[in-house]
Parts: structure tokens; C-alpha cells; sequence
């Protein structure tokens, strides 16, 4: 029986990680990226000349952790599945604080 906590305890604790890791490292990605191209388009790198802002970005990247699910939704891991989703959810609501005001006036 505490072996069997313990297993579900790990199962959602990689699953937190997981939905953590994926989206930081995406979103240096896409940074990369979006002034890659951004570089080709334009010929020189300015702030506001790049293709997709921070806040799009940034959702984009939590987007991602549906590859991390779907994978785990293969393998049956329920609980690391829902350890994604915590995390897709705590990411969500910074995403919130961090752009919310900014998205919703649509500026």
C-alpha cells in the first residue's frame, strides 16, 4: 500500500516536470526562432520588428505540453497526465498575470 503512494507520488511529480520542462524549453525555441526569421525578413533584428510577440510566444509554448499528454495518454500514466495538467494550469494563470491586461485591451 505505501509503495503504491509512493509510485503515484513519483508518477505525478514527473508529470509536473514534464509539463514544466517542455514549455521553458519551447519557448527559448521559439524565441530563437522568431528572430531567426525575423533576421531574414527584416535584415536587422529590432524589437518591435519581430514576427510574433512575447505574449503570443509564450501561449504557444504552453501549447506544447499537449505533446508531453498525448504521449502519456498513450502509455496510460493517468497520474503523470495529471501532473501535466497542473502544471499547463499553473502556466496558464502566469500567462494571465503576466499578459492578461495586455491581451484583453487587444493592444
Amino acid at each position: 500500500m505505501n509503495r503504491l503512494k509512493e509510485n503515484q507520488k513519483t508518477e505525478l511529480a514527473k508529470g509536473i516536470l514534464a509539463g514544466l520542462l517542455v514549455p521553458f524549453v519551447s519557448y527559448a525555441v521559439l524565441l530563437l526562432l522568431n528572430e531567426k526569421i525575423s533576421a531574414l525578413i527584416f535584415k536587422e533584428v529590432l524589437k518591435d520588428d519581430l514576427i510574433l510577440d512575447n505574449k503570443t510566444v509564450a501561449i504557444l509554448a504552453i501549447c506544447f505540453n499537449l505533446l508531453p499528454f498525448h504521449l502519456l495518454d498513450k502509455k496510460r500514466q493517468t497520474r503523470a497526465m495529471r501532473g501535466v495538467l497542473i502544471s499547463t494550469f499553473l502556466l496558464a494563470m502566469l500567462w494571465l498575470f503576466l499578459f492578461g491586461k495586455e491581451a484583453i485591451t487587444l493592444s
